[in-house]
């Protein structure tokens, strides 16, 4: 039965059994923290209603993906793989797949092909992307704590901020929620992060460094800007540990560069992955404006345009983290002013460095200028701004989480007012009534249209192209087909597609071209001439219909 029936019969139901069981817990806790300082019993105590607020934030956040239009198109390269199909074509030969990110982003998808409808592949998908994003930095809260018997509270509540962080921010909703290569490039950095500077510590394992490294080329495999962090990590090293133990991880760096490299190139081409990692992007224009997109684009080496539109980029970058530098600044001047602490600042300074917030910091200044090349190229968008603006969220929440931890620790031990159970059970109840309205929408925000389009084209092999909808075809026919604005992409890098080449990419009877509504149409205008019969079909809600006018089209026979 579907979820929406489900909920329509029993919301109350439902609403009644999850404040029973977040009751219970509430209760459970109140009996077993009477030891602990009055400020960690209030936060243990609304611990049950917290965590049901933050998995229906989560829920709602990933459910985002089913209205989201490039979704389907994200998940192609995985369903590639998956059927073994290319997704690094040459200049003239393979289906231009648009995929211009390290084979991991694909890779790491592959668990969403094992569904057969493009609406369970992107839900599962939208799922698996958060996953890759928050559980690596609930862990860098988890273990950056110290190890205190209660660091998990903190911990929980520390990146319950931050998640609140992610949701104020276009760019970090963008990383966390839909899908691309942000998600699992953002993960590996901070477990890289995290294990580098727990191998600082006195229990530190001889595999943290080693680890670390491939954590870190495995992010870049991910997503080729985020390639300064096997620069600052080194450097974090050389001011921290010395030279011996920078050096040390350099070297396994380089191994694990070679080994993945080597295994890649293998597997896709050297040559490919150059041309479609480096070469295309690389030649890329920029944007002459951020505000006005209508201008022309920045092709000749003018660098006052050029400067213009970077400062229009570091003005964005430097809005997306004014919350959490205003976090920083008020921890910083206390820090200053009302620490109790003897050491000169410049000392102050050099601790700070060596904690896991001034990682991130340091993480964040160097993701900073490939943060602000990512937004100027043609194409880029807000979400180019958020590394750096992880990072920095980052960075606040854990300093922030420590110093409230170390502050409450020494607050004595004080009998709670009764008045703190209203305010629990209205806690629990809204909790409850949001993860329950959550769910009971995932499944109203989804649409079929995809759906029946695959079963269309399996009721057609061979004669369906979807231009901005690659994913169909691989689940219907398991063959990957040219991408429209792979395509484009390819115009605006200099090496435009041919026409062999691009029939050579099509379905070989292909006899209909089909659009969702709202698909810009004009990208293959050049090429798709002869399709220009506009059908609508009722047993296909949602889309147009192209079909292919009388004649032949190149290196194709007439079926006529």
């Amino acid at each position: 039965m579907p979820l929406a029936a489900i909920f329509a019969v029993a919301s109350p139901l439902w609403l009644l059994g999850v404040m029973l069981v977040l009751s219970v817990f509430t209760l459970l806790i109140y009996r077993r923290t009477a030891h602990l300082p009055v400020v960690e019993r209030c936060l243990a105590l609304t611990f049950p209603g917290a965590l049901t607020l933050s998995l229906g934030l989560l829920l709602n956040g990933s459910a985002a993906n089913a209205e989201f239009n490039w979704s389907s198109v994200r998940l192609a390269p995985a369903f590639s793989l998956r059927y073994g199909q290319t997704i690094y074509p040459t200049l003239q030969e393979g289906p231009v797949s648009g995929h211009i990110y390290g084979p991991m982003a694909a890779a790491m998808y592959l668990p969403t092909t094992a569904f057969d409808s493009p609406s369970g592949a992107i839900r599962m998908a939208g799922f698996l992307t958060a996953a890759m994003f928050f559980l690596p930095m609930l862990a860098f809260f988890t273990l950056s704590g110290g190890g205190s018997r209660r660091g998990w509270l903190w911990a929980f509540w520390g990146w319950l901020i931050f998640l609140l962080l992610v949701l104020r921010s276009d760019a970090l909703s963008y990383n966390a929620f839909l899908i691309h290569a942000e998600a699992p490039a953002l993960g590996f950095t901070a477990a890289a992060c995290l294990v580098l500077w727990r191998s600082q510590s006195p229990d530190g394992s001889r595999w943290h460094l080693p680890l670390a490294a491939l954590l870190a080329v495995l992010a870049v495999w991910s997503k080729q800007t985020l390639l300064p962090v096997m620069v600052a990590l080194p450097l974090y090293l050389v001011f921290n540990r010395g030279w011996t133990m920078a050096f040390r991880f350099c070297g396994w760096l380089m191994v694990a560069l070679l080994v993945t490299g080597g295994l890649f190139a293998a597997w896709f081409g050297a040559a490919e992955l150059w041309l479609n990692l480096i070469a295309i992007p690389g030649r890329h224009p920029w944007l002459r404006s951020l505000t006005d997109t209508s201008l022309p684009w920045i092709y000749e080496p003018d660098y006052g345009a050029r400067l213009e539109v970077l400062f229009q980029a570091a003005l964005g970058l430097l809005r997306r983290c004014l919350k959490a530098l205003l976090i920083l600044s008020v921890i910083v001047l206390g820090q200053f002013f009302l620490s109790t602490s003897t050491g000169s600042p410049k000392e102050r300074i050099r601790e700070w460095f060596r904690q896991p917030w001034g990682l991130c910091f340091w993480v964040a200044l160097w993701l900073a200028p490939t943060a602000l090349l990512g937004r100027v190229k043609a194409g880029g968008d807000n979400n180019a701004y958020g590394p750096a603006t992880c990072f920095v969220c980052l960075c606040a929440c854990v300093w922030l989480m420590h110093l409230c931890r170390n502050y409450c620790a020494k607050r004595p031990i004080v009998g709670l007012n009764r008045m703190v159970w209203p305010v629990l059970l209205g806690m629990n109840l809204a909790s409850a009534w949001f993860i329950i309205t959550t769910a009971e929408s995932i499944e109203a925000r989804e649409s079929q249209a995809m759906d029946l389009a695959v079963s269309y084209s399996r009721q057609h092999p061979g004669r369906v192209y979807f231009p901005w909808n690659p994913l169909l075809t691989l689940m219907s026919e398991r063959r990957a087909y040219h991408f429209a604005y792979g395509v484009y992409d390819r115009s605006l890098a200099g090496k435009p597609v041919s026409a062999e080449h691009f029939w050579a990419g099509l379905p070989a009877e292909v006899d209909e071209v089909l659009y969702a509504t709202g698909d810009e149409r004009m990208l293959l205008a050049g090429y798709l001439t002869n399709f220009t019969r506009e059908v609508r079909l009722p047993e296909l809600p949602g889309w147009v219909i192209l079909r292919r006018d009388a004649g032949r089209l190149p290196g194709q026979k007439d079926t006529r």
